[in-house]
């Protein structure tokens, strides 16, 4: 099974609910909660330490869209973290890709 772009996403959605949500940091090793981009590497890493390879296209792709969706000259990781955003903008975020 290679998986697809849509695949990855729902991986991303996983580990934020299943992790919690986090600003400021990838991880947070108080609560376990990650951050968006924190919630991609761990959605990378899922695949890697289950021997599935997942091709460099999806990740970038999937990295490419969320900049243009948030308008972020700077990083995702400025917008995960700005004072205003919350957990349900986040998931949005993920659902309109």
């Amino acid at each position: 099974m290679t998986p697809t772009r849509e695949d990855f996403i729902d991986r991303i959605r996983l580990e934020l609910n299943t992790r919690g949500w986090c600003q400021g940091r990838l991880y947070d090793k108080h609560t376990g909660g990650c951050c968006l981009m924190g919630a991609m590497y761990y959605a990378t890493f899922y695949y890697h330490n289950h021997g599935i390879n997942l091709p460099a296209g999806v990740i970038d792709g999937v990295g490419a869209e969320l900049e243009e969706a948030t308008g972020d000259t700077d990083t995702v990781g400025s917008w995960n973290d700005a004072p205003e955003r919350t957990f349900r903008d986040v998931m949005e975020l993920l659902d309109s890709l």
